[in-house]
């Protein structure tokens, strides 16, 4: 895997190892904004186009999960979480996923607006 930064989104490129797929995943875009941007002879195939959403769906639970850990649970001081690192999570995750979707549809919008 291998990151690129193109304009403003980034990229994330893989080999799909078990069906030899090469996908790559846009951060702050969607599968559908970017099919609506193709031609039908550059039109994936549904499996690769699942598998590219699996990837991205992974993608963004790790950065969600290293973000809020690490600005809400600076030292494991128990096996549980406490009042204060509980709601510092929540928080994090509530937020990072509201702007998810707020970028998301903003893309989405704009790849309506400019057909290539």
């Amino acid at each position: 895997m291998h990151r690129e930064k193109q304009g403003g989104s980034s990229t994330l490129t893989s080999k799909y190892p078990a069906a030899g797929i090469a996908t790559t995943t846009f951060y702050h875009g969607s599968y559908a904004s970017l099919l609506m941007k193709m031609s039908a002879e550059e039109k994936i195939d549904p499996v690769q186009a699942a598998v590219v959403e699996i990837l991205g769906m992974a993608d963004l639970y790790r950065r969600i999960q290293d973000t809020c850990w690490t600005k809400c649970i600076p030292s494991v001081k128990d096996a549980r979480l406490d009042a204060g690192e509980s709601s510092c999570l929540d928080r994090c995750v509530n937020k990072y996923a509201d702007v998810h979707a707020i970028v998301g549809k903003e893309l989405q919008a704009n790849a309506q607006e400019s057909p290539q």
